[in-house]
């Protein structure tokens, strides 16, 4: 090796390792939490509200609602937080979270020369929140209950950031939370007038 070689190849090193003492951590988004703190709560007749989950994290690796910014059990359980109020002298409502989900699938792409100059959508994310509202005796026997069911989904694109997919995942998991919360409430309103103060 020549000694400009030897020379070039010593800069070249110099300049790689000034380089990456250089780097700086990518500093993601901060997403805002979701809150029902601005809506009215919904008072019952019972002396304690529960809240539990029937839900666990699914198998499949396409599960992924503990890697969306804002999982949609915790959102689920903020929702009966803010919401639920027991303003009785006996009984209990008991909130059960019965699914949290977030499926990720992955979308077809075109290929050859067209997949170029396409932007396609590279995959898909289905969330449902579920739960049950029941009111409990003192003995533990139920006395009535509802169930509300809410269903989104959203797509990304192929070109999309990791803060843009965690933007729609976001505003997703937000829109599918305002439709529960209004759904439970129209169905407590119907099933659970009695109970409601």
């Amino acid at each position: 090796m020549s000694r400009f070689a030897a020379a070039l190849s010593g800069v070249l090193v110099v300049v790689l390792l000034a380089m990456q003492g250089c780097t700086y951590p990518v500093q993601r988004q901060r997403l805002p939490d979701i809150t029902f703190e601005h809506q009215a709560p919904l008072v019952l007749d019972v002396a304690e509200i529960r809240i539990t989950s029937s839900h666990g994290p699914g198998a499949s690796p396409h599960h992924v609602e503990n890697r969306v910014p804002v999982p949609p059990e915790a959102v689920l359980r903020r929702w009966a937080r803010d919401r639920l109020n027991a303003a009785g002298r006996s009984g209990t409502a008991r909130f059960e979270i019965t699914e949290a989900s977030v499926v990720r699938t992955e979308l077809p792409r075109t290929g050859g020369l067209r997949g170029l100059f396409t932007e396609d959508q590279s995959e898909r994310y289905d969330a449902v929140a579920a739960a049950t509202l029941e009111i409990l005796d003192q003995h533990g026997l139920r006395l009535a209950y509802v169930q509300t069911r809410a269903e989104r989904s959203r797509s990304v694109s192929e070109r999309a950031t990791l803060d843009e997919r965690d933007r729609v995942r976001f505003e997703m998991i937000e829109t599918l939370m305002r439709e529960f919360d209004a759904e439970m409430e129209k169905a407590m309103r119907r099933h659970l007038g009695g109970w409601l103060m």
